[in-house]
């Protein structure tokens, strides 16, 4: 959570660690396992409590209304390196037949986005009594309900070139083609 990249608020770490009842310190340093490419687990300890406990009615609980909206915090990448083509498209017969590197290859995409789509669930471990535990999963009232669409999913986006593009559930990350992010710093 005290990771300086993360640009974690000071007044969340401040609110949480009250709620949690450690110290700013401790939730700030502690280890937080976020999983692989495959399966990106965020555990309690890679949230922050974030409900609005102002100007709340008669009897409602100020610790229950902050901790009723959660901020979770996470990381993803991809190779700085990456080449993106048509699916379908077999580019190792293609670089083989034509001699060209990696580097070389005409048929790359350029324009556009790579979007990572994921599938989040959330669950929470129940412990029995003979210590082993069963995973449930959490979720609005049925299993056929769209999390996405009863939070109000936008299912049309427009980029800052104003080129507009259909999102789907779970599409939540979206690297440029055509951009590295080493192109945001210079070796000196």
């Amino acid at each position: 959570m005290g990771d300086s990249y993360r640009n974690v608020p000071a007044k969340e770490i401040k609110d949480t660690s009250s709620i949690l009842g450690v110290s700013e310190s401790t939730l700030r340093n502690q280890d937080a396992y976020t999983g692989w490419y495959g399966r990106i687990v965020l555990s309690w300890k890679s949230r922050t409590f974030v409900g609005d406990d102002t100007n709340l009615p008669y009897g409602v609980d100020r610790e229950k209304a902050k901790k009723s909206v959660q901020k979770w915090y996470g990381e993803y990448e991809i190779p700085n390196a990456v080449y993106v083509c048509e699916a379908g498209r077999d580019v190792i017969k293609e670089l083989s037949q034509t001699g060209k590197s990696i580097e070389e290859y005409d048929g790359w995409l350029k324009d556009g986005y790579i979007v990572v789509n994921f599938n989040i669930e959330v669950q929470r471990r129940i412990v029995g009594r003979d210590g082993n535990y069963d995973i449930e999963l959490l979720r609005y009232s049925s299993e056929n309900c769209n999390m996405w669409e009863i939070e109000g999913l936008k299912d049309r986006k427009v980029d800052s070139a104003g080129k507009g593009f259909d999102i789907k559930p779970g599409d939540v990350v979206f690297y440029y083609t055509d951009e590295r992010s080493t192109d945001d710093y210079e070796v000196r």
